[in-house]
């Protein structure tokens, strides 16, 4: 008898390179804790007030708010390269939380689209959001179908709209 290892796959996503990862940057801890159903890394989001020590809340990021565009497609993961062409509220940031994968799992079970934030986890990392940033988004993680070039002005749900 075989068991069935089929789960819900998520936004996959990966650090290109940004400021607030590599040159000390301000990250925020956001309050994911209103998040019925959990919340995948690569949405953007604007990031409100400090509800407690080091921990703040978040809203819709506004559309307009980060220019950006798709530059290539990786070969091997299939992750679509978005570099950030402006940004003009520097209150958005980035959601990415790096999974922490048993590797003793079975091998299904360990991809990196299997994984979402589960507000019982706790508080996911936010990257505040600068020109020339650049993150890796999986297919699941645009509002429309990414291609190169396609530009991006606008969110939906935190998704980038493929304009």
């Amino acid at each position: 008898m075989a068991v069935d290892y089929s789960v819900t796959k998520h936004t996959h996503v990966e650090i290109g390179n940004s400021i607030a990862e590599d040159y000390g940057e301000h990250m925020v801890s956001l309050d994911i804790s209103g998040e019925t159903g959990g919340i995948d890394n690569g949405r953007f989001v604007s990031v409100d007030k400090m509800t407690a020590l080091d921990l703040w809340s978040y809203n819709d990021v506004a559309d307009n708010t980060v220019s950006a565009y798709v530059v290539m497609q990786h070969p091997i993961s299939k992750l679509w390269l978005v570099v950030i062409d402006s940004v003009k509220d520097d209150k958005t940031a980035f959601i990415y939380q790096k999974p922490l994968i048993n590797e003793e799992s079975p091998r299904a079970l360990t991809l990196e689209e299997n994984f979402y934030n589960d507000p019982a986890d706790g508080p996911v990392r936010g990257y505040i959001v600068h020109a020339l940033d650049r993150f890796w988004i999986s297919d699941n993680g645009f509002d429309g179908t990414p291609a190169v070039n396609a530009t991006i002005t606008k969110f939906v749900d935190g998704k980038p709209h493929i304009n």
